[in-house]
């Protein structure tokens, strides 16, 4: 499952489904990155649509999501997947909640040939699940991706995906009536890796509104973040994150720049 910056932060659900409806609206989130020059030709999207259906007094509810992701390496790499999935929500006492949530659907990996051998096509069921506790400043989540590590053969070449436990931690930390530092941390364990993801993030919000963060992957890259929140739309309400990572290490992986934006509407 790949790990982007804004999608890390702006569109977690890709990583725990059990944050869906966490902030008690139905939502969609769209972010998209890409890179400049040499690599303009690779390109990622990810999209996803909650609806909330419910929420009594008590805070119990129930969501259902469609998520999407689109990763395109010019002519030669596309790879998609659709899921859909479902999240429960349990209001445990008057300061901390509780979800579980789970996607199912089908990852599609396509190859383009040559003159001898022509486009190759395969896919594979995928799915995620995930549970998270939270109150309103603390969150714990931990996710499990890519249950049923398939194996896809696109042009005889074998291509198998390995599951992700993911461990997510979020903090706020509120400093005055206009200011509060958020931190987040992603410790993400691959089977069969060589080397595992940290990735740590703080955030400077003022008023709720404007924020600004740095972001930290170990022996990757190092990040700044943007953002935008509560921009008021007739009676719905939207949040805009600009990203930007470069770096960081004489380490071989992810050596390349990456911009990102990242849209979510709340309706």
């Amino acid at each position: 499952m790949p790990v982007k910056l804004v999608s890390y932060y702006f569109n977690a659900e890709w990583l725990n489904p059990a944050l869906f409806g966490i902030d008690s609206s139905s939502t969609i989130t769209l972010s998209n990155q890409f890179h400049p020059v040499p690599y303009n030709v690779i390109r990622t999207f990810y999209g996803t649509a909650n609806l909330k259906i419910g929420r009594n007094i008590n805070y119990n509810g129930n969501n259902l999501h469609l998520t999407f992701y689109d990763d395109r390496e010019g002519e030669f790499l596309h790879r998609n997947r659709i899921l859909v999935g479902y999240t429960k929500h349990l209001r445990l006492n008057k300061l901390w909640s509780a979800s579980l949530g789970a996607v199912f659907g089908w990852g599609n990996f396509r190859q383009k040939g040559n003159n001898q051998v022509g486009d190759a096509v395969d896919g594979a069921i995928t799915a995620n699940a995930g549970f998270s506790f939270y109150s309103a400043k603390t969150l714990l989540g931990i996710s499990v991706n890519q249950l049923e590590e398939n194996e896809i053969i696109p042009l005889g070449t074998s291509i198998v995906y390995k599951r992700h436990y993911n461990l997510l931690v979020r903090h706020r930390l509120s400093i005055n009536m206009d200011t509060d530092i958020r931190f987040s941390g992603l410790y993400k364990l691959v089977d069969g890796a060589i080397s595992n993801t940290l990735d740590l993030m703080t955030e400077v919000f003022f008023r709720d509104i404007v924020g600004v963060g740095v972001n930290y992957q170990h022996q990757r890259n190092m990040g700044f973040l943007f953002g935008v929140k509560n921009i008021t739309f007739d009676r719905y309400k939207f949040d805009v994150q600009l990203a930007y990572s470069f770096p960081f290490s004489n380490s071989q992986i992810n050596q390349v720049t990456n911009i990102e934006v990242g849209l979510k509407g709340y309706f």
